[in-house]
């Protein structure tokens, strides 16, 4: 009989784990820090503005755990 690892019995009671739609957050989050950086870098204003809007998509993805396609009907409709 294969043994089934099971990554739940490591974590402590009550800890919840991330779904994709908050990793997702994450990684829009990070890409959209390093966009700013490397616009910086650069001097590239529009790199900039590209990468302050991912990142704050990110944000709000994993405050609200939507898809990226939600929160823009979302936005839209304001």
């Amino acid at each position: 009989m294969p043994l089934i690892f099971d990554p739940m019995i490591f974590l402590p009671k009550g800890m919840v784990t991330m779904n994709t739609t908050e990793e997702n957050g994450n990684l829009q989050k990070l890409n959209g820090a390093l966009k700013q950086k490397f616009a910086r870098l650069t001097k590239d204003y529009q790199l900039y503005q590209e990468g302050l809007q991912q990142e704050v998509f990110g944000k709000l993805q994993i405050r609200y755990g939507k898809t990226e396609e939600e929160l823009d009907m979302i936005i839209a409709t304001l």
